[in-house]
């Protein structure tokens, strides 16, 4: 990892997570990238559903943005697009937005 890098976006899925294992992985993780920058600063987004222990964890360990609160807008899904429940629940295009802003808005506070 480059010693130039000052800024880490981290997003962690809920799909396939061992759930017994988070707090140990993902505090290696930050431990890792401050062996490399002790300056580096690192921003964790939530799951767009969801995942308490997940966000728990992520949000002990660096600044954190809860992306959950933008799937109780049905706006931010896909609802109606498609026949398939699964794949009418990710989030729209207008979703994306949101999710892209709440993010990009809090990096520019770091």
């Amino acid at each position: 990892m480059s010693n130039h890098m000052d800024t880490v976006q981290v997003y962690i899925e809920q799909i396939g997570l061992d759930q017994s294992k988070i707090d140990e992985k993902y505090a290696g993780l930050i431990t890792f990238l401050k062996e490399s920058n002790p300056n580096v600063k690192i921003l964790a987004a939530g799951s767009f559903w969801g995942n308490d222990s997940a966000d728990e964890v992520t949000s002990k360990y660096s600044k954190f943005v809860f992306l959950k609160k933008l799937s109780i807008d049905q706006t931010y899904k896909a609802t109606g697009l498609f026949d398939n429940y699964g794949v009418s629940e990710p989030p729209s295009d207008s979703g994306m937005k949101a999710i892209a802003e709440f993010i990009w808005n809090s990096l520019l506070f770091m």
